[in-house]
């Protein structure tokens, strides 16, 4: 049996090396894009939030590490928490660990609650160069943030 093996006809032999090469290539890929881009180390300021354009001079922003923990400031509390991030996932991981100052203005207060609310809603975003917009289930955008410099 093992002379048979020996025996192998070269152009066998090169058809099994080239159909391995390639298996290792396709493995490769798929390793690659478990990856999430790269969303950490970047302060996102928000921009929009439930269609509203955010002209207000202390606007929300997030921060997210590379193990998926956040950091958010709604308006008026920070916000902490733990979310499931891939390539165009992104879903809250249990619930949010929150300050509690009292919001004294009203606008601070439905700002505050739009922040969370879409937050909570997302299920997907969308990360256009130095743009990151969360989605809904439905691709709708629910807040949208720029990279801050």
């Amino acid at each position: 049996m093992l002379e048979e093996i020996d025996h192998i006809p070269s152009k066998c032999r090169v058809v099994f090396t080239v159909s391995i090469a390639m298996f290792a290539l396709m493995a490769a890929g798929c390793v690659g894009n478990a990856k999430p881009p790269a969303l950490s180390g970047v302060s996102w300021v928000a921009t929009q939030v439930d269609g509203k354009a955010l002209k207000v001079d202390q606007p929300p922003t997030i921060q997210f590490q590379d193990d998926g923990r956040f950091s958010m400031f709604a308006g008026c509390n920070t916000h902490n928490g733990q979310a499931e991030i891939t390539d165009t996932m992104f879903m809250l991981d249990g619930p949010m660990a929150s300050t509690r100052k009292l919001c004294f203005e009203d606008w601070r207060t439905q700002l505050e609650q739009a922040m969370v609310d879409a937050l909570g809603e997302a299920e997907g975003y969308v990360l256009n160069g130095p743009k990151l917009t969360l989605t809904n289930a439905s691709g709708v955008p629910l807040a949208s943030f720029t990279a801050s410099e």
